[in-house]
């Protein structure tokens, strides 16, 4: 444990000298992320309009939720193992394995960049400011504690999608694309309360993303019934992905020192 703290900070204090070094990186990230952030304001001010029979929220609710969803979105970043594929493709791993920390947690941090660091810390202050200061809410400590079980769940997941590369390492990026890019972004963008009416309805609550910011907000305003609901087998879901992640990377890393 204190190699592995001594090797994050290390690695945390690298990455931030590189918003010096590589201040490109810093200026284009800035500019990508105003960018972002302004569509998606103008977005949600016409979705405002159109979801008003749907959704009993209000504007305020909808920039908390968008400043919400892509703080947690950033944060990620520093929790996955994205990087497995190119990794066990290069032979790369070969390196990972010989520093004397842990290999998953050194995947994780070995390519966090200082504009990232950057961007989550203010974007995450941001978001804590709208929820603290709007006098209507409430609930603090559920809905955060909701939020984080939701995104601890998402990391679990996603991880387990990139560790599919100790077995079949050309699936993982269409499946990454499938979930994260397409289906997760659909139900975070309209929120799960638009998919009520189809057949995907429980599906779309099952979405850790559901849990990260839409019952986030859903429970600041009191709504809590729905989301005590879900919990139980969100929970059974985040248990049994856990289990999977344990279970690759044990037989994974076995495979790969044989044979790597």
């Amino acid at each position: 444990m204190g190699n592995l703290i001594s090797v994050y900070k290390v690695q945390f204090l690298m990455a931030l000298k590189q918003l010096k070094e590589y201040k490109i990186d810093f200026y284009m990230g800035l500019v990508t992320n105003i960018i972002v952030s302004l569509s998606y304001v103008l977005f949600y001010l016409v979705f405002d309009n159109l979801s008003g029979g749907i959704l009993d929220w209000e504007y305020y609710d909808f920039i908390l939720f968008f400043f919400m969803s892509f703080f947690t979105s950033l944060l990620l970043r520093f929790f996955w193992v994205r990087s497995m594929v190119i990794l066990l493709n290069n032979g790369n791993l070969n390196m990972v394995l010989s520093k004397p920390v842990n290999t998953f947690f050194f995947v994780i941090i070995k390519d966090l960049r200082g504009s990232i660091i950057f961007f989550t810390f203010f974007l995450g202050l941001i978001t804590i400011l709208l929820s603290i200061t709007n006098t209507s809410y409430s609930n603090y400590i559920l809905a955060y504690s909701i939020a984080l079980i939701g995104f601890l769940i998402q990391a679990i997941f996603l991880n387990v999608i990139f560790s599919m590369a100790f077995l079949t390492k050309g699936l993982v990026k269409y499946l990454f694309s499938i979930y994260y890019h397409n289906l997760n972004t659909a139900v975070e963008t309209y929120t799960p309360k638009f998919f009520e009416e189809t057949n995907l309805k429980y599906l779309a609550y099952m979405f850790p993303v559901s849990f990260i910011d839409y019952f986030f907000i859903e429970i600041l305003k009191g709504n809590t019934t729905e989301v005590l609901l879900y919990l139980p087998y969100f929970l059974l879901f985040g248990i049994i992905c856990l289990m999977i992640l344990i279970l690759q990377w044990h037989y994974g890393l076995k495979k790969y020192e044989a044979f790597g």
